[in-house]
């Protein structure tokens, strides 16, 4: 178990039992209303647990990542308002315990319970969307990503002028390329992959002459890639 679930789990079992023990000393009679408000409470102090178990597991991916747990903070907040809100309730129906019929109270207890489970589960299942997506978008920029940390150094890299201008050109094409891959260009990514291996090796072999022609094939096929990620944007 880690530092801060062992926390958190003594902070829950401290304001269990400050709670335990407020309603107690109360000089009220220990009615249905009173047991059924403090089993609430303590219910309320269990889910609480059960939200920030579940708001601050690892990822989608299986990860732990800090991002991850970002997105689960507005679970932990409704399961903090829904304990908050619980015991509140519970401290003022005890109080007038000997006053209103029980089913009051547990009316609106399970009304209170049901609105954070939906809550809890609506958020979950919203934080595993984000998260999917983000891994998406991530793993769809990757290849790009690639791509342009190949061609971004060669151009310093080059001693031919015309070659190096060439390469800063291509750098430039890279650059204002839609960042984000699709089926559709999987295909032309590979060749500009192959491709961009080819012109690596004539900037590395010194071969200036080749390198304007194999800059033109790649923004052939970069211009086309960049056209069909329009055509899947429209």
């Amino acid at each position: 178990m880690k530092k801060n679930e062992k926390r958190i789990i003594i902070v829950l079992m401290i304001i269990a039992v400050i709670y335990t023990l407020i309603v107690f000393v109360l000089p009220v009679k220990k009615n249905g209303v009173f047991w059924c408000a403090w089993l609430f409470g303590m219910l309320a102090v269990a889910v609480q647990g059960y939200a920030i178990k579940i708001a601050f597991r690892g990822g989608v991916d299986g990860g732990d990542s800090t991002r991850s747990k970002f997105y689960g903070f507005p679970i932990a907040k409704i399961g903090s308002f829904y304990m908050v809100l619980q015991l509140v309730l519970s401290l003022v129906f005890i109080l007038v315990s000997a006053h209103i019929p029980a089913y009051i109270p547990v009316i609106l207890y399970l009304i209170l319970l049901g609105g954070a489970a939906i809550g809890l589960i609506s958020a979950d299942a919203v934080r595993d969307e984000v998260e999917r997506q983000d891994i998406k978008l991530t793993t769809d920029t990757k290849c790009m990503q690639n791509l342009r940390s190949l061609v971004y150094p060669l151009s310093s890299q080059c001693s031919d002028a015309v070659a190096a201008a060439e390469l800063k050109k291509l750098a430039d094409a890279f650059r204002y390329s839609d960042p984000v891959s699709s089926a559709s260009t999987a295909e032309l990514e590979k060749e500009l992959t192959v491709q961009m291996n080819d012109l690596q090796a004539a900037v590395l072999e010194g071969n200036g002459s080749d390198i304007p022609e194999l800059c033109h094939k790649i923004n052939v096929t970069l211009t086309e890639r960049n056209r069909l990620c329009k055509l899947g944007k429209k």
